[in-house]
């Protein structure tokens, strides 16, 4: 028998910074006072793995990040938590170490 093909490569990990979900609660992120008073402006996400959980069904979601930010002050760990309800966004809570 001839031998098997190899395996296909695995899908590259979708990149869950480019995407609209992460960026619209990025844009909820840096509008936060107290994120602005710690790290300036701009803030943006800043190189590494972001950890936790992002789920979306249908228009409605929940998110658990736990990500560094970069500003003109500094770096920062940041822990968000926020909810989806009819496809907006909406922070619970925003906490930087």
């Amino acid at each position: 028998a001839p031998p098997a093909p190899p395996p296909p490569p695995p899908p590259p990990a979708p990149d869950i910074k480019a995407s609209k979900d992460f960026k619209a609660l990025m844009q909820l992120v840096v509008a936060d006072a107290g994120v602005r008073a710690k790290l300036g402006t701009p803030v943006s996400a800043a190189e590494g793995v972001i950890n936790g959980n992002l789920h979306l069904d249908n228009g409605e979601g929940d998110a658990d990040l736990r990500f560094r930010l970069k500003g003109p002050k500094g770096t920062a760990a940041v822990h968000l938590v926020a909810d989806m309800n009819d496809g907006a966004w909406s922070l619970e809570s925003v906490d930087l170490d």
